[in-house]
């Protein structure tokens, strides 16, 4: 019961870290593209 509550923590901590390098990803390139312009 454990490992199956440690996992599901484990996927979606992860699942909130790779929503968040996205969105910093994003942001990054909008930026680059507001500097080029």
């Amino acid at each position: 019961c454990i490992d199956d509550v440690s996992r599901k923590v484990v996927s979606m901590t992860s699942l909130l870290h790779a929503i968040g390098i996205e969105k910093i990803r994003s942001e990054n390139i909008n930026d680059c593209r507001k500097s080029l312009r």
